[in-house]
C-alpha cells in the first residue's frame, strides 16, 4: 500500500494523496519529452612542434576563452532555450500524469462514505465548458479532479504539496548568493569542479536534466513545485559539464 496523506480541501471534499515517487516523474520525461541534441564540445586542430613537419594534425578539445570555445557557449545557450520551449510545451501533461498519480482517492468531508477513486457514473462537467468549447478530454477522472476538487485555487498547492513533500517544494526566491555559490563550482578546463559532477542527477533534473522539471513537474510555471533553486544549480551543472 503506498503510503498516503489526507488532505483536507477547501469545500466539500478530502482527498488521500500519496507521494509522486522521483523515478515515475523520471520515467515519464524520458516517454514524453524529447529534446533536440546537444552540440558537442569544439574540438581544434593541433600541431605538435615535437613531430615532424608532415605529421598529422591532432584533434583535441577547445580550451575556454578561445573563439571555438565561445562559439560553442552560444550554440549551447541556444539549445537551453529550446530546451526550455521543448519542456514547457509539456508543463500541461506533465501535471496532468502528476495529479493522476497522487490522488488516491476522496470523499465527502466529514463522512464517513467509502472512498472513491473514480467519478461517479451520473457526474459529469458543467455544461457551460462545452458550450464554450473547452475540451475536457476523455479522462473523466481527471476532469473530475479538475473541476471539483481543485475548483478552489487553493486546493492545488494543498495536492500538490502532498504529491511533492519536504524537499521538492521550495518556493522561495533564488538569492543572489546561491547564484554566485553555484556558478563558482565551475572552473575552466572541464568546465565542471568535482563536488558538481553528482549534481543534477536526481529525475527532476532529467533534461538529458533528465529536472528536472521531478523539477520533474512545471506546475503553474514554478508556482506551486517551484523546484527553483534546485533547477538552477542543475542547468548550470547540465549546460557546462554535457552530463
Amino acid at each position: 500500500m503506498p503510503e498516503l496523506r489526507t488532505v483536507q480541501l477547501a469545500g466539500d471534499w478530502e482527498v488521500r494523496v500519496t507521494p509522486v515517487p522521483p523515478h515515475a516523474s523520471f520515467k515519464w520525461v524520458k516517454a514524453h519529452v524529447k529534446y533536440p541534441d546537444k552540440p558537442p564540445k569544439p574540438m581544434v586542430e593541433m600541431r605538435s612542434p615535437l613531430l615532424p613537419p608532415d605529421a598529422p594534425a591532432e584533434s583535441a578539445p577547445a580550451l575556454p576563452d578561445t573563439p571555438e570555445w565561445d562559439a560553442w557557449m552560444l550554440e549551447l545557450q541556444n539549445w537551453q532555450e529550446q530546451c526550455d520551449k521543448v519542456r514547457e510545451a509539456k508543463a500541461d501533461e506533465e501535471m496532468e500524469f502528476s495529479l493522476d498519480y497522487a490522488v488516491m482517492d476522496w470523499r465527502k468531508s466529514g463522512t464517513e462514505d467509502p472512498w472513491q477513486s473514480e467519478p461517479a457514473a451520473d457526474w459529469e462537467p458543467r455544461s457551460a465548458l462545452e458550450r464554450h468549447g473547452v475540451d475536457v478530454g476523455d479522462n473523466r477522472r481527471l476532469a473530475f479532479i479538475h473541476y471539483e476538487l481543485l475548483a478552489q485555487p487553493e486546493n492545488y498547492d494543498l495536492i500538490v504539496y502532498a504529491a511533492f513533500p519536504k524537499g521538492e517544494a521550495d518556493m522561495s526566491p533564488i538569492t543572489e548568493e546561491e547564484v554566485n555559490a553555484a556558478l563558482g563550482n565551475f572552473r575552466t578546463g572541464s568546465g565542471v569542479s568535482r563536488e558538481s559532477r553528482n549534481m543534477g542527477t536526481t529525475p527532476e533534473a532529467a533534461r538529458p536534466k533528465g529536472q528536472a522539471a521531478h523539477q520533474n513537474v512545471s506546475i503553474r510555471q514554478g508556482d506551486a513545485t517551484g523546484r527553483r533553486k534546485a533547477n538552477l544549480a542543475r542547468r548550470l551543472v547540465f549546460l557546462v559539464s554535457g552530463k
